[in-house]
């Protein structure tokens, strides 16, 4: 622009002034709402911006060229929308003028889908439980949704042996269990004798659970093999099963028979089609190795440990000893009448004794009886079967454990059966479990109390519920009573007298139901037994 001025004397000057014009207005968009139909061949449906504008509605100061996007940056003139954007949704569209200038308005968009696609994919919701052959409930099992090697996802089962996934497309996968932790859950002796009696015909498995159960090694047989292995779990010699999980698990939907649990492949997964939809349920049948009595705690809540009151005691001479003897400790018979097997730990004072070996006596134990593997901590773990039963004469030596003194002592201060490893069991012709100890026998032939911890009488209980233990000596003894995560529920701690001494415990002292755990520490002894607290 020029400007000329001229004064009254007829002067004139021009100046030059540069003036810009901008669009600085933002236009005005009118929108309409869609409805829309996603198409069967693709299952979705391309909407352009545009297609949201009333036509000849919108307005702006200057004339278009106009624009339409589904984003405030502008990168967006259209956009596919598929089954996932099923139903009535809002949506902003803007308006661009020429000059880049914008603003939006809002509208909806109905995307419907009347007619089935061809890529139509089903969905369904997947549950299940597991469960053992006596429809206990396993919690803590993995559950895993797999394609092949891929696992797509997974859940835990509950108290209530449940697991379920959130909806899903539907495909070729399979359903996998696993559960591997705490392989000596449930193992004991008991079940040595019961696959020992199994596999001489004495006493068949009675169910193909229990025949898995017996195949301890997945040979796809139970033989001697299965035995072995087992009997070195009890023993602590090993922690888990060489060739095994803890548990297996069997498509509940198989029929599982004594005929077929080793012959055939039982399946231990349930594969699922991409033809399923809706509610989809997979069950499984629980098996813990080793377990063919029956007895692994699968839950909080536990498994009762009946036991039948009476006790397999062994007499041992009582004596003194000094650094440098010799101390041979004779386990001898008292009332081993028809016993099948037993099982404990002998806990010795590794200050004053150092283990030397064993001997055989009426029983034909050998190094497979026992487990030497925690010596520097002074524990030795035993396990005695015999699927026959048999009977010992009263005073007759079973065995007998060597020991060289480091220093002087009693024998029944010195050593004491426990059952801090190996649980103390001991099993009869009649199928009654039974707790072990030790009787001190002096010279005079009376008995010399040492250190005892009984089974809690009654287990299970809903009231009340007696401890008892036995002391050598009048002294501080503590019983502490926890829960399976080891949180201390309750102590009592005073000087108790020698002999038998009892603990009472109410239900209402106790803040929980289930599996518990009573502990005994008095001098250095300590051993610990479960009970069963009904709800």
């Amino acid at each position: 622009m020029v400007w000329e001025v001229e004064d009254g004397c007829g002067n004139k000057e021009t100046c030059t002034q540069l003036v810009t014009i901008k669009d600085c207005k933002k236009p005005s968009p009118v929108c309409i709402e869609l409805i829309a139909e996603l198409m069967p061949s693709t299952c979705a449906i391309e909407l352009w911006a545009s297609d949201f504008i009333a036509a000849n509605s919108s307005t702006d100061n200057c004339p278009g060229p106009y624009r339409y996007t589904f984003d405030a940056a502008g990168t967006q003139p259209n956009r596919i929308f598929t089954k996932d954007d099923l139903g009535r949704s809002p949506i902003n569209i803007y308006m661009w003028d020429a000059a880049g200038n914008s603003d939006f308005c809002i509208t909806t968009v109905t995307i419907q889908k009347n007619m089935p696609c061809t890529n139509d994919v089903s969905r369904f919701v997947l549950t299940g439980t597991v469960k053992t052959e006596t429809n206990a409930n396993v919690s803590d099992t993995k559950v895993s949704v797999m394609s092949g090697t891929n696992e797509l996802a997974f859940s835990m089962t509950n108290t209530s042996g449940t697991f379920g996934f959130n909806e899903m497309d539907a495909n070729n996968y399979e359903v996998v269990p696993k559960r591997d932790d705490n392989h000596r859950n449930g193992v004991s002796t008991a079940d040595i004798i019961k696959i020992q009696r199994h596999i001489l015909g004495a006493e068949s498995l009675n169910s193909g659970y229990k025949m898995i159960a017996g195949d301890v090694n997945k040979s796809n047989t139970i033989t001697a093999a299965d035995l072995v292995e087992l009997r070195k779990l009890v023993l602590f010699k090993i922690d888990r099963f060489g060739n095994n999980t803890s548990f297996r698990f069997v498509d509940k939907d198989y029929n599982l028979t004594t005929g077929n649990a080793l012959t055939s492949s039982f399946p231990e997964r349930v594969s699922l089609t991409n033809a399923m939809s809706g509610n989809v349920e997979a069950d499984f049948v629980a098996v813990k190795i080793g377990d063919v009595t029956e007895n692994a705690v699968v839950n909080l809540t536990g498994v009762p440990e009946e036991r039948s009151g009476k006790s397999l005691m062994f007499n041992v001479a009582e004596g003194s000893y000094k650094a440098g003897e010799t101390v041979r400790m004779t386990l001898k018979a008292n009332d081993f009448a028809k016993i099948n097997g037993y099982q404990f730990t002998t806990n010795f004072d590794n200050q004053r004794l150092e283990f030397v070996g064993y001997e055989a006596g009426k029983l034909h134990v050998t190094e497979e009886n026992f487990g030497f593997t925690m010596l520097e901590e002074g524990k030795i773990t035993t396990s005695w079967s015999n699927p026959m039963a048999e009977s010992i004469t009263e005073n007759e030596g079973a065995f007998t454990l060597i020991f060289k003194a480091r220093s002087q002592g009693l024998i029944s201060e010195s050593v004491y059966v426990t059952s801090e490893l190996t649980p103390a069991q001991a099993y009869n012709a009649k199928g009654e479990m039974m707790n072990v100890g030790l009787n001190f026998i002096g010279k005079d032939g009376k008995a010399v109390q040492g250190f005892a911890l009984y089974q809690n009488q009654p287990n299970p209980w809903g009231t009340e519920t007696l401890i008892g233990f036995n002391l050598p000596a009048q002294m501080k003894a503590k019983v502490s009573i926890y829960d399976v995560t080891g949180k201390v529920l309750k102590v009592v701690e005073r000087t108790f007298n020698k002999g038998y001494n009892a603990v009472t415990l109410n239900k209402g002292e106790l803040p929980a139901t289930g599996v518990m755990y009573y502990q005994l520490d008095a001098a250095e002894f300590t051993d610990a037994k479960k009970m069963i607290i009904l709800d």
